[in-house]
Formats: structure tokens, sequence, C-alpha cells
């Protein structure tokens, strides 16, 4: 029956082989037959059908060759970890973070951006930094992804150095220019080799005026020729924090970005202080991040405010009272003439009853309307209140004091001083004079202690922490010029007070501090009723908390205190705060707060107030944040009842309710009034009832303002449904699976080593069910050690160098022990995996026959799979694999979510489906119900290439409009100035060298729209992935 050299199949498993030998006995002739995997076996025929070899799974199918559960595996578990699935989280159960739904969010919107760059501007405590290292992870796992820059304040450095480590197993290194220099040096010698994950402060790598020859001036000349010579990227990832600080385009932030960007293949911007749509401020940002697509500040406003009618038709749809005549009155009031042309906006014309009958429509069609924003992918923002129904309560309390009449005549006569000092001085310095009036507000015996010993030294340095104590507002001018200029302008106010003020004595004011007198009493009162209470008391000036931890000491209060610059220093304060229960008071600035998670506190001090409403919702959102178990927070605020100043800030913010909620995308609108404010007040020429009424009119404009803030987000409204919608979005992928967990790692790893290394010793520890004791055959050592030559390999593992122990349940005490790897996907082993695979990959026919227990969801019963991967590589690009799951028994085509679900869980938990001919002795149910099954997901796939189209014309027609409009106004403004020129009499030369830059412009539109064109056909593709039998049973 069969040949020598046949390749036969074994009907009970699937198994492939190949007649070597044929034996004939006294039963029949029994077969040699040669495995796959090397094993040679004797078969009678009975269990062997001849094999032909089949190029498709759909072939396989329709000649009944099925393989096993190890087939269907190496085809499903090949395609997820090529990393390519846009889909897909390789983030997601693979660090050591919590898992929380909304921080993949932002990585769904990178994922889909063409440009790889997104400004996440989060609110305060949702966590920015675990959603920028999910990018890199994924990064890490996608494209191999080697080098990784994270730039941030100083202050910030040791808090990303150790949430790197503790959350994601990552050992960062902080580095300054000098050290990127060198290395960066390397990487122009060899782009492919260096990998690394660093950190750096943005104040050590930005150049000044004064940095031309130093290690920051070369850094950033290496930046720009870089950029100009090589094709290759230095970087893989460049992060940069509190990118708020780069509205400026003309400060050294901006232009340093600038460089980085233009040499990093993704950037990934943070800010929690929301940066307004319509302004200035959040072009420079979109600039900054796609200066291909918003080169142009007229063109951008333009869009922005042609955009602005689909962020008004999705609120409409959010809003639960809103009816189709609501939408229609819409229309007419924005005159929206373009219904025609947008074919989203005609569908809900189409099928508005039926839209507005259903929330879940309702919700989806929303979304798709956001979508139609032209930022819209390279931008998220999430608020508190749409990520938890219920959050923690903010309680604010007053505790009030007056100056003595001593306290009281210093300080006017501080004040007196201040206001004749700014008149006829720049703005600049007017702040620093109201920032010593702060500080003097701040802390009256503190304030004077540092001015007299300032005077008694003539010493006017400015530290780094002084340099941000200097202003409480805008503090984006960061050359170090303005800043000793203001300290040297600040020299005749030190001058004055060493000479003027010799009656204030510093123990005296001391002795007889109301403020503190006041502070103490309420400390008191609080410990009596909770003896172990945790306190975090913020004060905007150095020598206020060394003041305060001082006098409590002396009170017998113990108390830690933390600033900036301590380095690893600050994590033992504070966990010494957090761990010892005798310690009930953290003292700390903002400069020592600055990135730190004390949600185990849910009670705060503001022994002073700033100025700033955003770094009063920083404080704040130190204890606010996730993990915080308190249903209120307590937050007592110092206010002085006999000062203007104080009165007037502790009424702006009680009445603009700023302690009660989330200032949120108030900041913007709340910041420069109050600026103003404070100028005001500083005004020599006004009186305090002039400054009572227009701080009155100003907080009346505030609350107005608020009101209308909180109108607009009631309409735009998160529904509980909008919410659930977005949210449950990533829920689904976690449920169905699409991420590769430590069973699934642990198939790969073991079936690539049977194929490709048999010999080679897998198993489990002994000592823990989690871990796994590798050690590779002499050809498997051989082969891992080709591979770390080729790639250059530098992460640390021991896999080629004798018996090596992998961790794939880890936690934080596995990192600490010593041999062991964490076995996540950016382990070198997979790397390894991926290029052996390409190089050789292993055949597999793609139609399987499993079995599966039942469980929610799917009940017993035969069933036939279908697995598609469709694909679009356009300006929103997407890879994903779709799943399609038909009943045998009546027919009935199950839920995609549930398919897929489905389909994954067979990855780990399904078996083979032994002697198939036997367990399906009729074929045709199964053959016709897979003819529907694949007729449906033609047809899915028909609807997706008509929304793809649909979405791809809708965006040509957008870019085809921001083409055609920025060069028109670049044409219209040459124009005006050739006529200006005609005008004057200037030569022909000059006028013939205008006409011809507007040549140049209409070709280099021509060229863009001629890409564009050829851009729009490109359109969706499928690619067969397996297809065969279930049964659950």
């Amino acid at each position: 029956m069969f040949s020598i050299g046949d390749k036969v199949k074994k009907i009970t498993d699937g198994k492939i082989g190949t007649i070597k030998n044929s034996v004939l006995t006294s039963n029949g002739t029994k077969y040699q037959v040669q495995f796959e995997n090397g094993e040679i076996i004797y078969l009678s025929d009975e269990i062997l059908q001849k094999y032909e070899e089949i190029k498709s799974p759909l072939e396989s199918f329709s000649n009944f060759q099925f393989s096993g559960i190890d087939d269907y595996r190496r085809v499903m578990s090949f395609q997820r970890l090529t990393g390519d699935l846009t889909n897909m989280f390789y983030s997601m159960d693979n660090t050591l973070t919590e898992y929380l739904p909304h921080q993949f969010l932002p990585v769904t919107k990178f994922l889909q951006s063409p440009e790889e760059r997104i400004l996440i501007a989060d609110e305060v405590g949702l966590g920015k930094t675990v959603e920028a290292m999910y990018i890199w992870k994924e990064l890490e796992a996608r494209r191999n992804a080697k080098r990784l820059l994270v730039v941030c304040p100083a202050a910030l450095r040791e808090k990303w150095k150790r949430d790197m480590e503790n959350l994601f197993g990552i050992h960062a290194k902080i580095v300054k220019a000098d050290e990127l220099l060198e290395t960066f040096h390397l990487i122009e010698k060899n782009v492919n080799r260096e990998q690394f994950a660093y950190i750096c402060s943005i104040e050590s790598i930005r150049t000044k005026k004064n940095d031309s020859y130093d290690n920051i001036g070369n850094l950033n000349r290496a930046f720009e020729e870089f950029a100009s010579n090589y094709n290759a990227y230095a970087f893989d990832l460049v992060i940069i924090d509190e990118a708020h600080y780069l509205r400026n385009r003309e400060t050294a932030n901006f232009k340093t970005s600038v460089r980085l960007r233009d040499i990093t293949e993704s950037l990934v911007l943070l800010s929690a202080t929301p940066i307004q749509t319509g302004s200035e401020n959040l072009y420079s940002i979109m600039n900054l991040l796609s200066p291909e697509r918003f080169e142009n500040e007229l063109t951008f406003d333009y869009m922005l405010k042609k955009d602005s009618i689909f962020v008004k038709f999705a609120n409409c749809l959010q809003r639960p009272s809103s009816t189709t005549e609501d939408f229609d009155n819409l229309l007419k009031e924005n005159s929206f003439s373009n219904q025609d042309d947008n074919e989203l906006i005609q569908e809900i014309m189409e099928n508005k009853d039926e839209i507005f009958a259903s929330n879940e429509k309702r919700m989806q069609y929303s979304e798709d309307l956001r979508g139609q924003v032209f930022y819209n992918n390279l931008f998220n923002r999430t608020r508190r209140r749409f990520v938890f129904e219920n959050t923690s309560k903010r309680r604010p309390f007053a505790v009030e004091f007056d100056l003595s009449s001593n306290e009281m005549d210093i300080y006017q006569r501080v004040i007196k001083l201040i206001r004749e000092m700014s008149r006829g001085h720049s703005e600049i310095m007017t702040f620093a004079l109201i920032a010593r009036q702060r500080q003097m507000a701040s802390c009256l015996p503190a304030a004077f202690k540092e001015w007299f010993q300032k005077y008694k030294e003539q010493d006017f340095y400015i530290s780094e922490e002084e340099s941000f104590e200097a202003s409480e507002f805008e503090n984006e001018d960061d050359e170090e010029s303005s800043n000793q200029k203001i300290y040297k302008d600040l020299k005749p106010f030190y001058l004055k007070i060493g000479e003027e003020f010799t009656d204030v004595r510093f123990e005296d004011i001391k002795k007889h501090d109301s403020k503190y007198n006041k502070f103490l009493e309420s400390i008191k009162t609080l410990l009596e009723q909770a003896p172990k209470e945790k306190i975090i008391v913020f004060s905007f000036f150095r020598g206020t908390n060394e003041y305060l931890e001082e006098r409590l000491r002396e009170d017998g209060i113990n108390a830690v205190a933390i600033k900036g610059g301590m380095g690893s220093l600050k994590d033992d304060f504070l966990e010494e705060f957090r761990t010892n229960d005798s310690i009930n008071i953290l003292i700390s600035s903002e400069v020592g707060s600055e990135g730190l998670d004390l949600q185990f506190a849910s009670v705060e001090y503001n022994y002073d107030l700033p100025w700033n409403p955003m770094r009063l919702e920083q404080r704040i959102g130190r204890i606010d944040r996730i993990g915080q178990k308190a249903d209120v927070l307590r937050i007592y605020n110092l206010c002085c009842q006999n000062t203007i100043e104080d009165r007037i800030l502790e009424r702006l913010y009680e009445r603009v309710k700023i302690f009660e909620n989330s200032i949120g995308d108030m900041e913007d609108i709340v910041g420069q009034p109050i600026q103003d404010l404070a100028l005001e007040i500083l005004d020599p020429e006004l009186t305090d009832e002039d400054r009572k009424e227009k701080a009155e009119q100003k907080i009346q404009v505030l609350i107005n303002q608020r009101m209308m803030n909180n109108r607009l987000e009631e309409e735009s409204g998160v529904l509980t449904e909008y919410r659930d919608m977005v949210l449950n979005s990533i829920e689904i992928a976690k449920t169905n699976k699409r991420c590769i967990d430590s069973v699934e790692r642990i198939f790969v790893i073991r079936d690539f080593l049977k194929n490709y290394f048999p010999g080679t010793s897998f198993c489990q520890d002994k000592d823990n069910i989690n871990n796994y004791v590798i050690e590779l055959s002499n050809e498997g050592v051989f082969s891992f050690r080709d591979f770390r030559r080729e790639v250059h390999l530098t992460k640390l593992t021991s896999i080629d160098s004798g018996e090596c122990v992998l961790s794939f349940a880890p936690n934080n005490s596995s990192k600490r022990r010593r041999n062991l790897e964490i076995a996540d996907l950016d382990h070198p082993i997979f790397d390894w995996i991926k290029w052996i695979i390409s190089k050789n990959e292993i055949k597999s026919t793609g139609c399987s026959a499993l079995t599966l227990s039942p469980f929610d969801g799917l009940k017993e019963g035969a069933y036939v799979y279908y697995i598609q991967k469709w694909q679009k590589e356009d300006v929103e690009r997407s890879s994903e694999l779709k799943y399609f799951v038909i009943s045998v028994t009546n027919n009935r085509i199950l839920d995609e979510n549930i398919s897929e679900k489905i389909m994954n869980t067979a990855i780990t938990k399904a078996s083979t489906l032994v002697n198939t001919e036997i367990r399906i002795p009729d074929f045709e149910p199964y053959f016709n119900s897979a003819q529907e099954l694949i007729n449906h997901a033609w047809k899915k796939f028909e609807e997706f290439e008509v929304n793809c189209k649909r979405r791809s014309k809708f965006l040509y027609s957008k870019q085809v409009e921001f083409v055609n409009f920025t060069a028109e106004k670049k044409i219209e403004a040459i124009k005006r100035a050739i006529e200006t020129l005609k005008f004057e009499g200037k030569k022909q030369s000059v006028i013939n060298m205008n006409e011809k830059r507007i040549n140049k412009i209409k070709r280099e539109r021509n060229l863009k729209l001629d890409e564009l064109s050829k851009n729009q056909l490109d359109v969706p593709s499928v690619i067969d992935i397996g297809i065969g039998i279930l049964i659950v049973e």
C-alpha cells in the first residue's frame, strides 16, 4: 500500500512522517515510520493514510487532513509572538504592575499612530509613568527595541529609576551630558550595537548661551549632526516627562527636545498639566510630535476650529437627554454643509432613529466622531472621573490665625518695601519680589533668617531649588542668565532688609510665631484623635520646611523632611515615615515631593498656599491617586485673617472650589487671572479696597468660567455607558487573552526547543512550580552564541552558560534572587526564537482537530473555527487576528468576542482530537458549516473594507485640505510681499526670486498631493491563518 519514501499521516494524532522500511508479519504489513520529531516506530496500514503536501489551511480542511494541538499552538503562538498585531498587548501580564484598564488606552493610540508618537496628558495620579513604560515594553517585544532615553526634571530622576526597576525589572542608569555624549559617539560608530536604558534631567542636556563649547553644547551639536548624516535612529524611544515646560518654542527645553525628536524612532510626551485645545500651547506640542503634519500654526488653528464640530456631534450623542432634533439643530447652527462629503455624518443622518434608540450605538458613533479630529491619535487625556465612579472626596478645612501687632508691623514694612522696589521693573523681576512676599507669608521667622544670612554673607548664589522658588508662576524661562540677573537685581532688597530691619530678631519672632502656634494646636488636636495618623505637610519654601522640622522636634513631635537633591536617601526617609508608627509627619516642598506616591496618607496640611493652582493640584495629587483607600481626604489650609494677600487667595480657592475638585481643564483658565491678581496686589498705586474690588471681579470671572466648564463636562458627560464602552475594550482584550501569558510562553519555549534543539532540558523547578530550569544542548549553545554575536546582544543572560532558571510568574522578591531570570517577552530567549524561526520556519498545516472542555459561553457540541488576519497600512495601520466559530449542530455563528476567547483559550487548554476519522464519520455537516462560516467572515471583512475606505477617504480629504490651505496661505503672503516690493520700486531680481518661491511651493504641494493620492490606493488585505474542528465535551 505504501512505498519507502512516502509521506504518511498517523490518523490517531495527526503526526506526519516518512516510510523508511516495511516488514511483512502474520497480521499484515508493518511500516517503519520516522516522524518529524525524530521518533521511529512500526505501525500498521490501518492507522496510516497517505499524506499529500497541502499549501493552505482551507485545502487541508477540504481534504480532511487535520493536525493536532501542537500544530494549532505553533501557528497561533507564532502569529501572536511576531509582534505585528496592533490589538495585542505584549505588555499586559508581562510586568510587576497592578492591572488597571485605563493605562492601556494610550498604548492603543500609540500603536495605531503611524508616527509612533503621542502626548499623554492624564490627570495627576493616574499612572503616566506606567503608561509610558507599557509602550516601551511593547516596543521591546514588537521590534526588539534596545535604546531608551527618559528625560525629566532633575527632581524626578530617582523616581523614574525606582519605578522602572521595581515595576518593570529595568535597571536604568542616571546619566549627565558627558556620559550621554560618550554613548552617543559609540552609537555613531555602530548604531545596532549599543543597548541601554538611560535617565537624564532636561536641565543637564539643554543648551544655554554659555554652553557652546562644553559637553552640553557638544551633545546638542552631535544630535544635529546625527539627524543630518544618518538614516538610522539613535534612540528607539525617548520619553519626555513634564512636557508642559515645552510649550514655549523659544526656550532651550523646546529646542533640545526638537533635536531629540529628530533622532528617535518613537516619542512619548507626558504632562499632568492640561494643555488647552485651541491654544498656541497645543500647537507647539503637536508640532514637536509631528512637524510633518503640523508645520503651520495658521493651518493648525483653521483645522482645529473646523474639526470642533465633530466634538460637538460626539457630545450630542453622549448626552442622555439629546434627541434627533438636537442633532439636526446642531447641523443647522454650525452651518455644516459638508455632510454629503462626510460618509460618517451621512450614515448617522440616515440611521439616526436607530442610533439614538441604542446607548451602545450612540457611544460607538460618538467614539467614531471623535476619531475624525485630525490630532486624535496623537493625544490622550484621561480624567479621574472617567476612570473611577467612586473617588475619595476632598474636604477642605481652614486653619485661621491673626498676626500679632509686632508681626503685622514687620509684615507691612516689608510689603511697603517690595511695592516701592517693584516700580518700573520688568514683570519677571516683579514676580521675584512677589516670591519674597510669599516667602514671608509662608513663614516670617524662616524668611528673615535666610534674608539676614544673605545680607551677612553677601551670598546671592542661586541654587537649583531656589531657582524653582524664584517664581510660583510659569517656570519656562530656562536660561540660567535670567535667574542670575534676578538675583543680582534682588541684591538691593537684601541690603535694605539688613540695614532697615535691625530691630527684628529671629529668636523673638520665632518665640511669638502666631502661624506656627496655630498649626501646632491643630496638629495636636488631630493626633489626640488618631495617634497613628500619617500627615503630609507642604510648604513652597525650603527654609520654611527646615524651620518646621526643627520646631516640631522641639515640641516632641516626630517628623521627617524631604527636599530636592536627596537622591536615594529620600526613599529611605519615605519608607521610615510609612512604616514607623512613631513618625506622624512628613514635611515636603514641591521639588521634594515630585513623583512621590503618598496614597497611604489621607491628611494634608498646606502651610502656605501657592499662587499657581496647578502646583496646589500637584500637592493634593500626591495623596489623591490610585491606591488611596480613604473615603475622605482632609486638606487643612493655614490662612492669615489680617493680611489681604492670604484672604484674597483663600477666598479665590474656596469659591472656585479648587480644594474639593480636581482642577482638570481649568488650569489654563485660572492661571493667567491669578498671575494678574498677584501683580495687582503689589501695585503701589492701589488701595486695599481697590485690591479687594479687583480680586472680587477676577474671582467672579473664574466662578463663571468654572460653572461653564462644569456644564460642558456634564453635557459631554462621561456617561457610564461611554466609560464602560472604552474601558471594556481593554477588559475584552484581557479576557480574550490578547496577551501572551506564562502558560503560552512556557509552551512556546518547550515546542521550539523540542523541534529545533532536541536534547535540551527544560523542566519545572522542584522548589518552585513557577520556575523552569533550562540547559541547552551543545547545538543550542552554539546557536545562541551565533545569535548573540549577530545581533550584538548585551542583555544579561546565562542561558548559554550552563544551567539557567527562568521565572514565569515573578513577584517583587523574584528579581532579587541570584541566578534567576524573569522570562517576560523581552527576555533574549524569545528574541532568539524569532531569529531562528525567521531563518527556518517550522512547517504547519494551519488545520487542526481539537477537543476542549466547556466553559462560560461555550456549550458542549461540535464546532468549526476559522481564523483570518486582517491588515491595513494607511494612516491608521492595523493588523488583527479575527476569530469565527460556528456550531455544527444548529449552524449558529457565535459572537466574535466569544469566538476569540474560545480560540485563544484553546492555545493552552485544548487537546488533540484523537481518531478523527472515527469521531467524525460524516464530514458533510462540518464542511457545510465551514462554507457558511467562511462566507460570514468575508462578509465581515467587506464591511471592514468599506469602513476603512470611508476612513481613508475622510483622512485623504482632510490632508489634501491641510496641504492646499497651507500652500495658499504661504502663496498669498508672498504675493503681498511682491506687491509691496513693486510699490517700493525694488529690483526685478528680488521680485523674480519671490516668484520662484511661489513656484517652489506649488511644486512641493503637487508632490505631497501625488503622494497622498498614492497612499489612498492602499487597501486592507486578508491572510488565512487557520481552520479546523473543535469538539467541546
